[in-house]
């Protein structure tokens, strides 16, 4: 079995629209479309950009010059084979914290561009409320 495309999400991931289809990502040819590091979609040829931060740092023996944050070393990793790492603000993705009072939790929701800050807020959190016991 042969994979087209590499998918990571993170588990506290929330989608609260559809997305692209696997099949539209992969006609954007050279793009890595990625929203911060909670959803990257890399076609097949440029799955190495997933391991290649981890295999820089394990063969460093001196001072680190590399990335401290996984989305700048994903952006490195990726844009050294060729790719180009495109921050798609349209993902229709959010992250779910514990509580809707948290700062990142409103910071996330505005930095996606799909809906309102507002919208984002309710689609994520609101859910609590239906499901209460």
């Amino acid at each position: 079995m042969q994979f087209d495309a590499i998918v990571k999400t993170r588990p506290d991931a929330t989608w609260f629209l559809p997305s692209f289809s696997a099949q539209e990502y992969l006609l954007r040819g050279d793009l890595v479309t990625h929203f911060s590091d909670i959803f990257i979609f890399a076609p097949r040829r440029y799955a190495k950009g997933f391991v290649q931060f981890w295999d820089n740092y394990t063969q460093c023996d001196g001072t680190w010059k590399g990335a401290y944050f996984p989305e700048l070393a994903l952006d490195w990793a990726f844009r050294d084979l060729g790719a180009i790492y495109y921050y798609d603000r349209q993902t229709p993705v959010s992250i779910r914290r514990a509580s809707r009072n948290e700062t990142s939790a409103f910071w996330i929701c505005k930095d996606q561009r799909r809906v309102s800050v507002q919208r984002c807020m309710r689609l994520v959190y609101d859910v609590d409320d239906k499901f209460a016991i």
